[in-house]
């Protein structure tokens, strides 16, 4: 590689960084002034991670961040590497959403002491989808990505239903409602997050100069390594949800 490209690559990773950096302040200050409005998208304490609503709202976010690189990315990718027309990528990669609700229909009826470990199972298991989506894609391996989507959608399977029952329990009854719609607007500004963190990465590693064998590996890799710590935090995140009783 000349060095012109890697100066380029080294401007473009820069400039991306700054304005997802700016992006995220934005975020951040948007849940500051919430907290502080009378009327409010979210509900009280949803700034703080000490608090179930905080840990719980954090977790939804950060998982959904981290899973978002697999549904835009993945079917470009098998396409490419394993030569699958759109729609047998596209049934490949639905194998997620199947996962989740097969996972959530099994483990709906659990109470006692499985809601609060299903959580830890679920960030966990989406976590480890994520990282073996970075060991399977770039090899083009369909089975190996078969498996990455149902890691990832059980995870969620397995611990949405019960983050939004501890989510809501923790709440006073007048916060409910806007707890339970702050639950969608977490996940669909997590999706927005994710699918402008894979697009850069992608775009990073050459997916915006046209679709090749190198770019796709390269994107099948990256996409997944950079959000990793995403995905951990998530874990971590559940983790505090889950410490003490809601």
């Amino acid at each position: 590689m000349s060095a012109k490209p890697m100066a380029d690559m080294a401007h473009d990773f820069a400039r991306s960084t700054a304005l997802i950096g700016f992006g995220i302040a934005l975020l951040a200050a948007m849940v500051w002034v919430d907290g502080r409005s009378s009327v409010r998208l979210l509900p009280k304490g949803s700034g703080s991670l000490k608090t179930i609503a905080g840990a719980g709202l954090a977790t939804m976010f950060l998982l959904t961040t981290a899973s978002m690189g697999f549904s835009i990315y993945g079917p470009a990718i098998l396409q490419t590497l394993a030569g699958f027309s759109a729609l047998a990528a596209g049934y490949v990669i639905a194998g997620e959403a199947a996962a989740w609700t097969v996972l959530g229909l099994i483990v709906a009826h659990l109470t006692g002491a499985w809601p609060v470990r299903m959580i830890r199972l679920g960030a966990v298991v989406a976590m480890l989808g994520v990282l073996f989506s970075a060991l399977v894609f770039p090899s083009g391996s369909v089975w190996g990505v078969i498996v990455a989507g149902l890691f990832l959608g059980g995870g969620f399977g397995l611990s949405w239903a019960f983050m939004s029952q501890r989510i809501l329990a923790a709440l006073p009854l007048e916060e409910r409602a806007i707890g339970a719609a702050a639950m969608t607007t977490v996940r669909l500004t997590g999706a927005a997050v994710g699918a402008a963190a894979a697009g850069a990465v992608a775009n990073l590693v050459g997916f915006s100069e046209g679709l090749s064998e190198a770019t796709a590996k390269a994107a099948g890799l990256w996409v997944f390594i950079s959000i990793l710590p995403v995905a951990m935090l998530g874990v971590w995140t559940a983790w505090r949800l889950t410490a003490r009783p809601a």
